[in-house]
């Protein structure tokens, strides 16, 4: 069996974030790191029940994956898509027959934002032109140095216990923060932001199922008998435990009183962790809060600037990440200094309506946009040449000063 196929099978049962087909001893211990100062053992799987972290990777992935991502050919004077070059469709539309763009940008930026690694197997023809990428699960890769030419190469685990080395050329890696070999998974630092954040939501289960806090005191001039405190634990057990029973009314007997108080204060300090947690985990992956809908410190008037920052701060340089992996591992030598891949950030840039007119009414009036580059921003239909589409055009009371 080749090895697309035995890929296809590493894929396949990779099916849930929890289930790695037997992982190495080595990985566990590389990515897991022990046991949190919570008392937590964190693995990736418990990573993804963080409804933060959930968020964070789900959001960069979609991102990244929806981004048009095009192969340009440098011109003389400017550059133009190449769409008759072979990776032109192999990253804009199909890496492999079984998967999307969208599906496989989508998994390997997941990889890569858990494991700290992203790998896919590179299918080339007779003339060294990639034809398929089919990506690898992060767990069953190990990179390495050989020991005879210090050249990488990469140790796959197969289906069955069987390894495979890989060369350099026939793998795409992206790497996270790391030694420059290997990116450093974020499970392994981002543990006790996770485990907190797991035991936080552990205490608010038990804090709402079975925690019985009551909104007053019950006091009672006298000592109750052993019946009549039987009879009230059971009915105060009935009535008012459980969060399904708040805000009841409460019948007292034999001259018991109640006194109002309020939620004590650690279990107040509890929401306060649980909110500060959520900042903590969009800080790591370099996410603004609100584009994980926290959004108490977001208003009107900076969300759209923050939604700027996203794009700047965080998208940008995974996007950069992505595209020169591929001019460095996939074109051919001949053809790095004539082509390239470039993800097209400018949709998520554009502010509303009306900045989006201001920006081009000014790049228009002065030359630097014409009105087919207009439409082509807009997603609009080109205006024939003939028709002059093309042109740039300036004020006519614009004169040299020289």
């Amino acid at each position: 069996m080749g090895i697309v196929q035995r890929i296809k099978q590493l894929i396949s049962k990779r099916a849930s974030p929890g289930n790695i087909a037997n992982p190495p001893s080595w990985l566990t211990d590389f990515f897991t790191g022990g046991v949190s100062l919570s008392g937590l053992h964190i693995t990736e799987d418990d990573m993804l029940k963080v409804s933060a972290v959930y968020a964070c990777i789900n959001l960069i992935s979609n991102t990244i994956a929806s981004l048009p991502f095009p192969v340009y050919e440098r011109k003389e004077r400017g550059r133009a898509r190449a769409r008759d070059h072979y990776l032109y469709n192999v990253l804009q539309y199909e890496p492999n027959p079984e998967m999307t763009s969208f599906d496989f940008r989508k998994f390997m930026q997941y990889q890569l934002e858990l494991f700290g690694n992203a790998y896919a197997n590179i299918v080339r023809d007779s003339a060294g032109r990639v034809i398929e990428m089919w990506p690898i699960p992060a767990a069953n890769v190990r990179p390495r140095r050989n020991s005879s030419n210090q050249k990488l190469v990469y140790d796959v685990s197969l289906p069955g216990g069987e390894f495979r080395t890989l060369l350099d050329y026939e793998i795409l890696h992206l790497r996270g923060l790391g030694d420059g070999l290997l990116g450093y998974p974020p499970l392994k630092y981002a543990r006790e932001i996770a485990a907190l954040a797991l035991a936080a939501e552990g205490y608010g289960a038990e804090f709402f199922s079975n925690g019985a806090i009551a909104s007053g005191i019950v006091e009672m001039p006298g000592k109750l008998s052993e019946e009549a405190k039987k009879r009230f634990e059971e009915s105060f057990r009935q009535k008012y435990e459980g969060l399904s029973n708040k805000h009841r009314i409460m019948f007292l007997e034999e001259g018991l009183k109640f006194h109002q108080t309020t939620i004590p204060q650690d279990n107040a300090q509890f929401i306060e962790t649980r909110k500060y947690q959520v900042e903590e985990v969009a800080r790591f992956f370099g996410v603004p809060p609100h584009k994980i809908a926290s959004l108490d410190r977001s208003t009107y008037s900076n969300i759209e600037h923050q939604s700027i920052e996203f794009v700047q701060d965080c998208i940008r340089p995974r996007a950069v990440n992505w595209e020169q992996a591929i001019h460095r591992q996939i074109l051919r030598p001949t053809e790095k200094s004539k082509y390239y891949a470039e993800f097209l950030l400018d949709g998520l840039l554009r502010g509303d309506m009306a900045s989006r007119a201001q920006y081009y009414q000014a790049g228009r009036n002065n030359g630097w946009l014409s009105a087919n580059d207009i439409r082509e921003l807009e997603n609009m239909n080109p205006i024939p040449e003939e028709e002059g589409g093309d042109k740039y055009l300036v004020n006519g009371n614009m004169i040299s000063i020289a």
